[in-house]
C-alpha cells in the first residue's frame, strides 16, 4: 500500500499496509514518559539538575527539599540547605567595630554618656547619622524610630530582645531614611514589629520577629532586604484584619533571602502596582485562617509581584501555597510547593491558584501533595503559564462526587481545573497521579498544552456506584490544544469532550485507559453533546471497550487525520472497538489506521462517518453499520446522508476475517 506515512509513524512489522505510531513499548522509568515520534522515553516535567539544597524526588519526577518536619522553636529557623533547624545568627559572631555606641540595660546612671545609653531609643535618638549602635545582650522594652542612616547590631537574636511595652505600636520604625541595617535582634509582641515606610531603604540580618498582630514586618514604599531572618507567630490585629508575616505595597521592592515565614495568615501580602517582593532559599509555612481571613503562603493583588526561587512553601492551611488574585502576579522558579491543606470553609486546599485576573507563572517547579485542586484558574483574565514542572496528587481524596461525574474540588486531590472564563499554557508538564481529573477545562476556558504528559491511576467513585478517573476533560464553550503530549492510564475516558466543548490534538498518544468499574466500557477518548475533537497525527492505543467513542445526541463531531486507532482490549468478551459512531453524531477519518482492535473497527451505530484514504488490518470486523446507518463505498465529497459510513474506493482492506459485520454488535451504554 503506498500511502505516505505521517511524521512520527512507521511501517508496521509484517505489515507494509500499516503504519503505527513511534513510541516506547514498555513502561518508561521515573522522570521520563513515552511520546510519539521517539522509540526512546523521554524526560519529562523538572527535568534540569535540582538547585543546590534540593535534590531528584525518589520517583525521578521533580526536585524535593529537605527542609525540617517539625517547626522550628525559638530563635532557629527551618533554611533550604538544612534538614535539621539552624541557629538565627551566632551569637560567637564578630562583635561590631570600634567606635560604635553602646547600649546596655545594666548601665548605671554614672556610667551613661553622649556614646553609652540604657535604652536603644536613647541611643537611636542621640547617634549622629551612620553611626552603630551595639546592643548588649538583654531585654528592652521600648519601641524605637530610625529616621536617618544608622546600624543597629545587636550580639545574636537568642541574647537580644526588644519587646512591646503595654500600649500598642511598631517596634522598631524605619521612617524616611536609608542607609539602615538591623541585625541580630529579636522583635517580641509588637504590632507590626518592623516598619520601612516613606521611601526608606533598610537591610535587615538576623533577626527573629515573633507575636506580631496584624504585620510581622511591614513595607510601605520602601526598600527592604531581609536576610537570614525568621518571621514567625503573627496573629490578627484587633479589628479582626491583616496576620502577614511580611506585607508590602505602595511600589515597595523587598528581597528575602534564606529566611523563614512561618504561621500568620499570609506568609507574603503584597499589593499595589510596582511592589515586588522576591524570595531566594527561603521557607514559607503553616500559614492558617484566622477568624473571616482567607489564607495562602503567598497572595498578591492590584498588579503586585512575588517571585520565589529555589524556595519551599510547604503545610499551609489555605486558598493556596501561592495565589495571584485581583489583578496580582506570581512568579515561581525552581521551588517546591507541598502540602497545601483544607481548613474549615476559608482554607480551600489549592496548590497554586490565579484568580479575577491573577496571573502567576512558573519554570522548575514541584506542587505536590495539594488536599484540593493542584493547579486552579478561575474567572476571566485569570491565567496560569507553567513550563518543565511536574504536578503530584495527595495520597487521599475525599471528593464528593455527583451523578454527572461534577467533582467537589474540596480535598479531591485533583489535577488541575481551567474555569470560568480562565487561560491556562502548559510546557513540558507532568500531572501524576490526580485523583479522579488530571485536567477539567470547563465555562469558556482555554488549555493550551505542549510536551504535557498526564498519568491518570488513581479513580474516584461517583454514583451508581462507578469508578473513573479521567485525564483530560473540555467543556462547557472551552477550547483545548493539544501537541506532543501523553495520556496513560486512567478509567472511562483518557480524553473527554462534550457541551459544546472543542479538543485539537497533534501528535497527541492517549494508551492503556482502563475500562470504569463496574462498567463494562472505557474510552481512549470521548465526544459528547456538541463537542468537537480534532485529531491529526494521534494514537489511540490498547484502550478497553472503546479506543474512540462518540455519545448518542447533541450533533458531537470528530475529525481524525493521519492517525491509528488499535490494539482496542475487549470487556469480558464483548466489545473492543476501534471506534465507535453513536446517532447524531459524525466522524470524518481521512489517511487513517484501524487495526488489531479485537472486535470492530469502526462501528457506526446511527451515526454518520466519512472514512477516506484509510487502512483496516487484522480487525475481526473492519467495518458495521446498525440501528439506522448504512455502508456507502464512495469517493463523492458530497454532505452524509443521515447515518451514511462512506468509505472511499482508496482505502484498503487487509487481513481481516470479514470486511463487513452483520447483526448487531455489542456497545457501551449510552451517557459515558
Amino acid at each position: 500500500y503506498d500511502q505516505q506515512r505521517p511524521e512520527g509513524f512507521a511501517r508496521a512489522p509484517g505489515q507494509p499496509a500499516v503504519c503505527v505510531e513511534t513510541a516506547p513499548a514498555g513502561a518508561c522509568d521515573g522522570g521520563t514518559a513515552p511520546f510519539l515520534g521517539s522509540a526512546e522515553c523521554q524526560p519529562v516535567g523538572w527535568t534540569a539538575p535540582c538547585p543546590p539544597d534540593f535534590e531528584r524526588a525518589s520517583d525521578g519526577f521533580g526536585c524535593v527539599d529537605h527542609t525540617p518536619d517539625v517547626a522550628c522553636l525559638g530563635p532557629t529557623r527551618e533554611s533550604v540547605g538544612s534538614p535539621a533547624c539552624v541557629p538565627i545568627g551566632d551569637c560567637a559572631a564578630t562583635p561590631p567595630p570600634p567606635g560604635a555606641l553602646q547600649v546596655d540595660g545594666a548601665f548605671t546612671a554614672g556610667q551613661l554618656d553622649a556614646t553609652h545609653f540604657a535604652t536603644l531609643s536613647a541611643a537611636v535618638a542621640a547617634a549622629p547619622a551612620g553611626a552603630v549602635i551595639a546592643v548588649a545582650p538583654g531585654r528592652y522594652v521600648e519601641r524605637a524610630t530610625v529616621s536617618k542612616p544608622l546600624t543597629l547590631w545587636g550580639r545574636c537574636a537568642a541574647q537580644v530582645t526588644l519587646a512591646s511595652p503595654a500600649s500598642a505600636g511598631p517596634g522598631l520604625s524605619v521612617v524616611g531614611a536609608r542607609g539602615v541595617v538591623v541585625r541580630g535582634l529579636t522583635l517580641e509582641g509588637f504590632a507590626s514589629a518592623l516598619e520601612v515606610t516613606s521611601g526608606s531603604e533598610a537591610t535587615v540580618e538576623r533577626v527573629w520577629v515573633t507575636q506580631s498582630a496584624g504585620a510581622g514586618v511591614f513595607v510601605e514604599g520602601s526598600t527592604l532586604s531581609l536576610r537570614s531572618s525568621k518571621v514567625s507567630g503573627t496573629t490578627l490585629r484587633p479589628d479582626g484584619r491583616w496576620g502577614w508575616a511580611l506585607a508590602a505595597g505602595a511600589g515597595s521592592q523587598v528581597t528575602v533571602d534564606d529566611s523563614t515565614l512561618v504561621g500568620g495568615v499570609n506568609g507574603v501580602y503584597a499589593a499595589s502596582f510596582d511592589t515586588k517582593v522576591t524570595l531566594t532559599r527561603s521557607v514559607v509555612a503553616r500559614q492558617a485562617p484566622l477568624g473571616v481571613n482567607r489564607s495562602a503562603g503567598v497572595i498578591t493583588f492590584d498588579g503586585a509581584t512575588v517571585k520565589l526561587v529555589r524556595s519551599v512553601v510547604r503545610d499551609v492551611f489555605g486558598d493556596g501555597a501561592a495565589v495571584a488574585d485581583e489583578g496580582g502576579f506570581v512568579d515561581l522558579e525552581e521551588s517546591v510547593l507541598r502540602g497545601t491543606r483544607v481548613g474549615g470553609a476559608l482554607a480551600r486546599g489549592h496548590g497554586v491558584v490565579a484568580v479575577t485576573s491573577g496571573v502567576l507563572t512558573g519554570r522548575a517547579v514541584t506542587i505536590a501533595d495539594s488536599e484540593s485542586v493542584s493547579l486552579s484558574v478561575q474567572g476571566a483574565g485569570s491565567r496560569l503559564e507553567l513550563t518543565a514542572s511536574v504536578v503530584k496528587g495527595p495520597a487521599a481524596s475525599h471528593a464528593v462526587v455527583n451523578d454527572g461525574l461534577q467533582v467537589s474540588s474540596d480535598r479531591s486531590g485533583m489535577g488541575g481545573q481551567i474555569i470560568d472564563g480562565a487561560s491556562c499554557a502548559l510546557d513540558g508538564v507532568a500531572i501524576l497521579g490526580a485523583w479522579g481529573f488530571g485536567l477539567y477545562v470547563k465555562n469558556d476556558s482555554e488549555l493550551t498544552a505542549r510536551r504535557l504528559f498526564i498519568d491518570q491511576g488513581r479513580t474516584l467513585t461517583a454514583p451508581g456506584p462507578m469508578d473513573f478517573s479521567v485525564g483530560l476533560v473540555a467543556q462547557g464553550n472551552s477550547t483545548v490544544t493539544l501537541t506532543d503530549s501523553t495520556i496513560l492510564h486512567g478509567a472511562l475516558a483518557g480524553m473527554s469532550t462534550g457541551n459544546l466543548g472543542t479538543l485539537r490534538a497533534t501528535a497527541v498518544l492517549v494508551r492503556d485507559v482502563q475500562r470504569a468499574a463496574p462498567l463494562a466500557t472505557g474510552a481512549g477518548a470521548s465526544v459528547g453533546n456538541g463537542g468537537v475533537l480534532d485529531l491529526t497525527r494521534c494514537a489511540l492505543a490498547g484502550n478497553t471497550g472503546v479506543s474512540l467513542l462518540t455519545d448518542q445526541g447533541g450533533g458531537a463531531r470528530v475529525r481524525l487525520v493521519d492517525s491509528t486507532v488499535h490494539g482496542t482490549h475487549d470487556v469480558a468478551g464483548t466489545f473492543g472497538h476501534g471506534a465507535a459512531i453513536a446517532p447524531g453524531t459524525t466522524l470524518s477519518g481521512d489517511g487513517c489506521f484501524f487495526f488489531d482492535n479485537a472486535s470492530v473497527g469502526l462501528v457506526a451505530s446511527g451515526g454518520d462517518a466519512m472514512v477516506t484514504h484509510s487502512v483496516f488490518s487484522r480487525n475481526p470486523v473492519a467495518l458495521h453499520a446498525q440501528q439506522g446507518s448504512f455502508l456507502v463505498e464512495s469517493s463523492d465529497t458530497a454532505p452524509l446522508a443521515t447515518g451514511e459510513l462512506r468509505v472511499s474506493s482508496d482505502t484498503a482492506f487487509t487481513e481481516n476475517l470479514s470486511k463487513v459485520g452483520v447483526g448487531v454488535v455489542p456497545l457501551p451504554p449510552s451517557g459515558l
